[in-house]
């Protein structure tokens, strides 16, 4: 019993001990083999990686560089979405129960709580990070270049032979000495870019989503989210301008347009949509310039859309869009056929000289448009004055279009935070690693005597912090 447990054991033993071997003869092969590669070689090879990685990181930079901005000029034509509300009950229901303002699903982004100043920051940030990411990796390309020189160059021809050099070498040479200084310098500078960045979101940078405001999750005439869609879709569908577009994402900017709802909501046709924005764009004190009419309205006189039509509207704008007086140039009778009813569109303009163009007859227009708005609304909340404070931390203080109930202090965000925060994780994470093999690299591999930068006594304190930064 006892010679049988010990042939087991000894079967056993052998066939560990040759597992064992053949690990430790691989390990012996490949330490020779990297024991034999000269350190200016496992340089290139750190390099090259850091390259690589400089290049993933400059390519996310940009493109969240151009998403952030996109966000405040980009708006889809029409709402594309199959739940939009056709009455203003039900839109007033979908608002309040989702506490949230009607988003159409045409729109590629969502918009910031934010000024488009401070949009513009957290954007810039990321656009310097692809700027230094950009150097780096070209000094990192140059490094192994020139290091790559040398790699195969017998050590005998670079210590005894230096006065026969070609010149190019002699400049090979002093990169691969003093270049590692200017990538060090980079990569501190990167550091401090993505600290910023992180700073910026901890401070609340254009955290909060413009939707998830008091005003907009209260239905009100006021909010910001569907003032900003407004102000968007007439500066860039009705008087196309580059340079007013990014001020829709200003307090100031959109001010003049109404907000009770997003414009997309009430009709699909461009110069009804165009016509309606003109005239709520030129009397900036009306706030509720157009609306959503109920169902019960059905078969009333102020139902003057076709009877095909889910659902229809009020807008003060009326006379102006069938006199032909929208941005899109021309008569909008034949797009206005689609939309109200014969009756409507030739019965009431026999007392309208629509020869005349509104911009003709400026004060008559502000004129009605100031008596529309004596109107009684629908909307009892329209009447009554909101009064809103700023409940969260990182939230701007002062202005009101941006002000959130503490229940939204939690919110995930808005797609600037949420991108500004995947890049900073995404970037910082490679940031970390590179900076390890840079200790790694530093620590375990001299440089050779030719590629040596030996610390004076009198070197600087910039010089000194920089050789702790990376290889």
């Amino acid at each position: 019993m006892g010679d049988a447990r010990r042939n087991r054991a000894q079967r056993v033993c052998t066939s560990l001990h040759r597992l064992l071997s053949c690990v430790d003869r691989a390990w012996g092969k490949l330490r020779r083999s990297c024991k034999r590669r000269r350190n200016s070689q496992k340089r290139v090879l750190f390099y090259g990686s850091q390259a690589i990685a400089n290049l993933f990181v400059m390519i996310c930079a940009i493109v969240l560089y151009q998403m952030v901005l996109s966000t405040a000029t980009t708006i889809s034509e029409t709402c594309g979405s199959d739940a939009a509300p056709t009455n203003d009950t039900d839109l007033k229901n979908q608002t309040l129960t989702n506490g949230i303002s009607f988003q159409c699903a045409g729109d590629a982004f969502g918009l910031s709580a934010c000024e488009y100043s401070d949009l513009l920051d957290v954007g810039n940030m990321m656009y310097a990070n692809f700027y230094v990411n950009g150097l780096q990796f070209l000094v990192s390309l140059i490094l192994i270049f020139c290091l790559g020189k040398f790699t195969q160059m017998p050590a005998e021809k670079l210590q005894f032979d230096k006065r026969n050099a070609s010149r190019l070498m002699m400049i090979y040479g002093g990169i691969c000495k003093q270049g590692p200084w200017l990538s060090r310098l980079l990569h501190f500078v990167q550091g401090i870019l993505l600290f910023g960045s992180w700073l910026m979101m901890v401070m609340g940078y254009c955290r909060g989503n413009l939707a998830l405001t008091n005003y907009c999750t209260a239905y009100n005439a006021k909010c910001a989210y569907n003032k900003a869609r407004n102000c968007q879709y007439y500066y860039v569908y009705c008087k196309p301008d580059a340079t007013l577009l990014p001020n829709c994402m200003t307090e100031k900017g959109r001010a003049a347009f109404s907000g009770r709802m997003d414009i997309r909501l009430l009709s699909e046709v461009h110069c009804v949509a165009c016509g309606i924005l003109e005239a709520d764009f030129a009397n900036t004190m009306g706030e509720d310039e157009f609306y959503l009419l109920e169902e019960s309205s059905r078969g009333t006189e102020d139902w003057v859309c076709n009877e095909q039509l889910a659902g229809c509207f009020h807008t003060t704008a009326w006379t102006s869009i069938k006199c032909g007086t929208t941005t899109t140039g021309g008569t909008c009778e034949a797009s206005l056929g689609g939309v109200v009813t014969a009756d409507f569109l030739s019965g009431t303009l026999g007392g309208i000289a629509c020869a005349r163009r509104l911009d003709e007859v400026a004060d008559s227009a502000e004129a009605a448009w100031a008596s529309s708005d004596d109107e009684p609304r629908k909307l009892q909340s329209t009447e009554e004055e909101l009064q809103v404070s700023q409940q969260c931390s990182w939230g701007p203080p002062s202005i009101a279009d941006y002000a959130f109930e503490s229940t939204q202090c939690s919110q995930t965000g808005s797609l600037v935070y949420r991108l500004s925060m995947l890049y900073i994780y995404f970037a910082g994470c490679i940031y970390a690693v590179f900076t390890i093999l840079g200790q790694i690299v530093r620590v375990m591999l001299n440089p050779e005597p030719w590629f040596f930068n030996p610390q004076t006594p009198d070197e600087s304190i910039i010089f000194r912090f920089l050789r702790k930064v990376a290889p």
